[in-house]
């Protein structure tokens, strides 16, 4: 989960995504105004963003940790 965070937060559009929710919320909180926690009103693109995970990289950490710390566990 938080090698998926971590990658996920390379992302670009991800970034954006959440620096923008996370100015909404300040905004709500600031002013306790309900409609800053909407969307924009501009006309949202309809691009579909997909992130691609290395699902191998996650395995490979996991298989690792458990030889290396397998006693541990």
């Amino acid at each position: 989960g938080a090698l998926a965070i971590l990658f996920a937060s390379f992302d670009a559009t991800h970034r954006n995504k959440a620096s923008a929710l996370m100015t909404r919320a300040k905004l709500f909180l600031i002013t306790r105004d309900v409609q800053e926690l909407k969307p924009s009103s501009e006309p949202a693109k309809r691009e579909r963003t997909f992130l691609s995970f290395p699902y191998a990289t996650a395995i490979a950490f996991g298989f690792f940790s458990f030889v290396h710390w397998g006693r541990l566990i």
